[in-house]
């Protein structure tokens, strides 16, 4: 199913106001992308440990925190795993191999089986005799022990492979496959945002200019609602203006949600890019604002979320008080 969507941005215009007015010096210091700003947003506290306490920029910085940072929950790692073999086949693809469905599925089905197998008997303790060069995947529902890691893990596999098979076949995304086989189509390609008082950066999965319009592609694995993504669309397209030199009315970008087979489409306004560049100077300002607090290791300053949704989710619950106690509930 493939329609066009008029999606738009919330106006920010009456944004929350952070605690501190930030220097342009601060604000110039930090890193924005859409990921990191969604932590912030979801919960301050896992901002912390993410970037600050496990990257060696916190004094409260330790082993446990880096290893525990380097564990993904299952939908972080099939999802990071779907991207792989679709950048993999579209660029197969130009060089006149082509990899069948059955490849695809079978090669996604065992980078995620040994995860599963390497996870299963993760000593408690691991962290003690992890080497910084060690970069190998660990799950975290098996380093929990969750009762039902393996039924959880089955499902997400179900759903990776259901959308690596909807990618290789469904119709709907013959011509996004076609437009990735294209040489000239940019995959997998890091994006930097211009003209904005902080560093802004991201990742596109699939983007090409033709003689009409740019096309830009985000792949997502579907199957479950996900939250408000207009401002990372947004985003793609002021890259996407900016990058091939067009106006916004020539740039598409298209949403793929591959265990669905739906794609949805919509093209790029100026009153979009207001809303978007709003967003990110604010998101620049909140992160300036707490970014002394994360060098100086004040933990305080960062609120844990306390929601059973996003703690059962979340990396750092062995570290996070809050987070143990909002599961145990």
């Amino acid at each position: 199913m493939s329609h066009q969507m008029a999606f738009d941005l919330p106006d920010f215009s009456e944004g929350k106001e952070t605690k501190e007015n930030p220097s342009a010096d601060a604000i110039k210091k930090v890193a924005w992308s859409y990921s990191r700003r969604g932590t912030l947003e979801q919960c301050p506290r896992r901002y912390y440990y993410t970037y600050y306490a496990s990257n060696g920029l916190s004094k409260n910085e330790n082993s446990q925190i880096r290893f525990i940072k380097r564990l993904q929950n299952r939908h972080e790692r099939t999802g990071q795993i779907l991207h792989l073999v679709i950048s993999t086949f579209l660029r197969k693809a130009r060089s006149g191999e082509s990899w069948t469905t059955s490849r695809l599925c079978s090669w996604a089905e065992n980078l995620f089986n040994e995860d599963c197998k390497r996870s299963r008997d993760i000593p408690v303790d691991i962290e003690n005799g992890i080497y910084e060069f060690d970069k190998t995947t660990y799950l975290q529902e098996f380093y929990y022990r969750e009762p039902d890691a393996e039924a959880m893990c089955e499902s997400a596999m179900h759903r990776l492979l259901a959308a690596v098979a909807e990618f290789a076949e469904n119709e709907v995304f013959a011509g996004l496959r076609s437009t990735g086989m294209n040489p000239e189509a940019l995959i997998e390609y890091p994006i930097k945002l211009i003209d904005f008082p902080c560093r802004a950066s991201g990742r596109i999965d699939l983007a090409h200019q033709d003689a009409d319009e740019v096309i830009v592609v985000d792949w997502k694995m579907g199957g479950t609602q996900g939250g408000d993504d207009s401002l990372q669309l947004a985003t793609y397209g002021m890259w996407a203006i900016t990058h091939f030199g067009v106006s916004p009315d020539r740039v598409q970008i298209y949403k793929a949600l591959l265990v669905d087979g739906d794609l949805t489409s919509s093209l790029i306004t100026e009153r979009m890019i207001m809303r978007a560049r709003a967003r990110i100077i604010q998101d620049a300002q909140q992160m300036a604002a707490l970014d002394s607090y994360g060098h100086a290791g004040v933990v305080e300053a960062f609120t844990p979320c306390s929601q059973k949704a996003v703690c059962a989710l979340c990396r750092f619950r062995k570290l996070c008080e809050d987070g143990r106690a909002c599961l145990d509930a």
